[in-house]
Parts: C-alpha cells; structure tokens; sequence
C-alpha cells in the first residue's frame, strides 16, 4: 500500500516510487534500467556495462599513453643535453632511447589494456559487469 490508501497495483509501473523497468541490451552491451525515484525533476537511470571493445580502449589508451609518455622524455631530453657529463664516463643509453620510448609506452599501454578489457569481459559474462547511476538533466 503506498500513500493515502491507494494499492500501489493499480497504478501504472512508471508512477510507483523505486519500481524498476528494464530495457533490452543496446548494441554496445550496455543494460539500462530505470529507477523511478525522482532527484529535483530528474530521473535516475542506471546502466550496466557488461563488455568492453578490447582494441578499441587498447588503441585509445595507446595514444593517451603514448602523451603522457612526452611529460617524462621532453624533460628527459633538455635535462640530458643541459647536465655535464664527465669525459671518462659513457651515458647508459643513447639518444635513441628517447625517442623510442613513447612508442615502446603506448606500445605496452595498447597491450595491457586490451589484455585487462578481455579479463573484465570474462568476469562480466559471471557477475554480469559494473553497473553505473546516470541522472538526466535538463537543458539550462
């Protein structure tokens, strides 16, 4: 029974508070299911993500890694060709090395990714993947 005496039975799904409806899984894997509890006019939606595209994140964490990997080699160069080396002594690596290592970085950034995007693909076939609140909100 819900407020003023009236049985939650006879009202429609969508107007009863905390009733769920699901939706059937969009192309992506992703499962929505609505909550009818209103937040401030705003309707709560919530989402299951239940597989990941391996090369796809594989490859968009290359480049991001590939990036952050210019952070650490710029200052790597300027320190390298600013610092006084002794004449006796031999660097450890050459030059090259610094070129080669975003590449190396994004390199091993697309292979662990897409690696640990298969992992969570076979562990979301089991525990049926993260589920995630998304609110709507209005145009301003």
């Amino acid at each position: 029974m819900s407020q003023g005496g009236i049985d939650d039975r006879d009202k429609p799904a969508s107007l009863v508070v905390g009733a769920t409806q699901s939706r059937s899984t969009s192309s992506l894997g992703i499962y929505q299911r609505f909550h009818n509890i209103n937040f401030a006019g705003r309707a709560k939606l919530a989402k299951r993500i239940s597989r990941i595209a391996p090369w796809s994140a594989g490859r968009l964490f290359a480049v991001i890694y590939f990036f952050l990997s210019l952070l650490f080699v710029i200052p790597m160069a300027l320190i390298w060709t600013i610092a006084p080396i002794p004449a006796a002594s031999k660097p450890p690596f050459g030059p090259g090395v610094l070129v080669i290592f975003p590449f190396l970085y994004a390199g091993a950034g697309l292979l662990f990714v897409a690696l640990a995007c298969a992992i969570y693909n076979l562990a979301a076939k089991f525990v049926g993947g993260v589920e995630i609140s998304v609110v709507d909100v209005p145009d301003a």
